[in-house]
């Protein structure tokens, strides 16, 4: 097979750069792709993957199936290879841009009010969406962020190695803004931890948006004094345990910041 490619980063400059000045906007709303395969390299060890459109394409808004695809296609990228833009640039611009035209469409976004009140210009708000979803930090960018969802969940020690993925995917929110922002964005056995706590307990049912960010404010709290990537999930599942009781006072978002200054008082 062919190795996979990547664009050169003098490439992936020049294409945020038209999109930050808004001068490509309407190249990320044609159905044919209109991005050309150059200024590449090559990697090295990882060989491009036929087929995986196809099977992404068969329901493009399905994020917890083609996570896997995605994950299982480059289940051989080390962490390192998988936080390069390039790649996950390269792939949204050429190979995969007919996925991201059914699943991220830039037209079809909702234009929503500023801190100041305010709307944004069209143009704008596509901009900044573009930069987002095809840019992105690599907990952002829609295809990168579905091949960490997998990497940071997937467990051999269990019957489905799937199945915290799958929770983690049933939570849109969470997977997207919780837990990327914290800590957990590049640490596995905290990440397995912490969900297999939560998908056990009962406290987690309700209310999940307010407690599982108390639980991710908490560990990121923890972090100012323990090293806790160097710790195993056993750790983070005695801890969710032990603030069990806690957790279950608040049910809103207005709770913990009516209380944000006090909130770890009692653990």
């Amino acid at each position: 097979m062919a190795a996979q490619n990547l664009y050169k980063q003098s490439y992936v400059d020049n294409l945020r750069k038209r999109v930050e000045h808004k001068l490509s906007l309407d190249e990320y709303k044609e159905d044919v792709c209109p991005f050309k395969i150059e200024e590449v390299k090559k990697i090295i060890g990882i060989d491009k993957q036929d087929g995986l459109l196809a099977k992404m394409m068969v329901d493009p808004q399905d994020d917890f199936k083609n996570a896997i695809y995605i994950y299982e296609a480059f289940e051989k990228l080390t962490p390192l290879q998988a936080s390069d833009e390039r790649l996950w640039v390269y792939l949204a611009h050429t190979e995969l841009y007919k996925y991201m035209r059914a699943r991220c469409q830039v037209e079809s976004i909702v234009l929503r009010k500023k801190s100041d009140g305010t709307y944004p210009e069209r143009d704008e708000a596509e901009s900044d969406y573009i930069l987002d979803r095809w840019f992105g930090p690599f907990n952002r960018q829609a295809i990168s962020s579905l091949w960490w969802g997998v990497f940071l969940t997937v467990d051999d020690e269990r019957d489905n190695r799937y199945e915290l993925t799958e929770y983690l995917f049933s939570h849109y929110d969470f997977r997207t803004r919780r837990f990327t922002s914290s800590l957990f964005a590049r640490n596995r056995e905290g990440m397995i931890g912490l969900l297999d706590s939560m998908r056990k307990l009962d406290t987690y049912n309700e209310s999940f948006e307010a407690r599982s960010n108390f639980a991710i404010m908490y560990f990121n709290y923890l972090g100012g004094t323990r090293q806790l990537s160097a710790l195993n999930r056993n750790f983070f599942e005695e801890e969710m345990h032990r603030i069990d009781d806690e957790v279950k006072k608040y049910k809103t978002r207005d709770d913990i910041k009516a209380n944000k200054d006090h909130l770890f008082d009692n653990l």
